[in-house]
């Protein structure tokens, strides 16, 4: 197997190393960071099968080796929340804290899928464009993802957005190998789901099929029409909360002591796992989603245990049996159309094929249909 690795050690002093086809990373990580997650593997796991729709990166493998005359490594296998074969054009990381959370204007011009951090969102004006509907589902998982961390005594994780819009996977592909991040023989999936790899289905085979990655085009689509943007291809979210090794111990409490004598408490990372979930689930209800002030009390309540559950299973699965109905309905209206082209062109064809897809079948999906007819829906 070859990997490529993703520049070098940053803040963290993490190494990033990517599998040929994108779908994987390689991180290292500290020797506490496997210690916390190997003291939470039971939790992790059983939030994963509980959470299809989970919103937390998935690990499929922890490990560490020695080399002869050096220190232990340590590093973890993960699942790549940006797909390697979607063009995303710009990414956040989101943590909910705005002091420090800054990327220079001149990092972002000369690179522009340089990670920006949260006041970068707030000054970019950026908003998920999402339907009521979506809204709740992505809100009503965030709160369950972090509620389960706040539990485990996590924090300073952060929301991975990636945007990309639908476009030419095979010009991408190609676009791929002629940079040297493809060889010749690996041509990566249309979807991490489609992988028939050795993977334990069993354990992740239900949570790889989060409607967050499969929705569209790998990522999670986006709803209302702009109208200033009409002409373009929806937007596409591939979303992920990543960095779940912190957990909030003596050094980070010095560290939120420290932080605390020059700089307000409230935007500062280094917080109490409650507090951070609390504000984390805030910003992105706000500031993220869009929400009102309402919704984010409601789904804040959800978060500390003091108001009713999402659900997002059932939101999901009307979600998706409108879609499919709506799909049905728009493959009719294609196939009327060809029809009628049709016998524009035969207008001595049977009359019968003038009527296709006037059955009551048909009359049914599309009065039951609960989707606009936007096409962006």
């Amino acid at each position: 197997m070859h990997l490529w690795e993703s520049g070098s050690a940053g803040k963290s002093g993490s190494f990033f190393f990517f599998t040929e086809d994108g779908r994987y990373i390689i991180k290292t990580i500290h020797h506490t960071e496997h210690k916390v997650f190997m003291e939470g593997l039971r939790n992790y796991y059983e939030h994963i099968i509980a959470n299809p729709h989970t919103l937390i990166n998935r690990l499929f493998g922890l490990h560490r080796v020695k080399l002869p005359r050096s220190k232990k490594i340590h590093f973890v296998v993960m699942e790549n929340v940006l797909p390697l074969t979607r063009d995303i054009e710009e990414m956040y990381d989101l943590k909910g804290s705005t002091y420090g959370r800054h990327t220079l204007r001149q990092v972002v011009d000369e690179n522009p899928r340089a990670v920006q951090k949260d006041q970068n969102w707030i000054e970019n004006e950026r908003e998920l464009f999402l339907n009521p509907e979506k809204r709740e589902i992505l809100m009503g998982q965030i709160a369950r993802d972090v509620r389960y961390l706040s539990s485990a005594g996590i924090m300073d994780y952060s929301l991975l957005i990636g945007v990309s819009r639908k476009q030419d996977r095979w010009a991408l592909i190609k676009k791929l190998f002629e940079e040297g991040h493809l060889r010749e023989g690996v041509i990566p999936d249309e979807s991490p789901m489609d992988s028939n790899r050795s993977l334990n289905r069993n354990a992740l085979g239900s949570a790889m099929n989060s409607v967050f990655r499969s929705d569209f085009c790998d990522g999670f689509r986006s709803t209302p029409s702009i109208p200033a943007d009409s002409h373009l291809p929806p937007f596409v979210y591939h979303l992920g909360i990543i960095d779940i090794f912190t957990r909030y111990d003596a050094v980070k409490s010095m560290e939120h002591a420290f932080k605390s004598m020059y700089q307000s408490s409230s935007t500062i990372s280094a917080v109490n796992p409650k507090f951070y979930g609390k504000r984390f689930v805030e910003f992105m209800g706000a500031e993220v989603c869009g929400a009102d002030k309402a919704d984010v009390q409601r789904w804040v309540a959800a978060f500390e245990g003091k108001g009713n559950d999402v659900d997002v299973d059932g939101l999901v699965a009307e979600y998706l049996k409108a879609k499919k109905r709506r799909m049905l309905w728009v493959e009719k209206e294609r196939e009327q159309r060809r029809l009628d082209r049709f016998k524009d062109v035969r207008p001595d064809a049977p009359a019968e094929l003038s009527q296709a897809g006037s059955s009551s079948s048909f009359a049914r999906d599309k009065g039951r249909s609960v989707l606009p007819t936007s096409p962006n829906r």
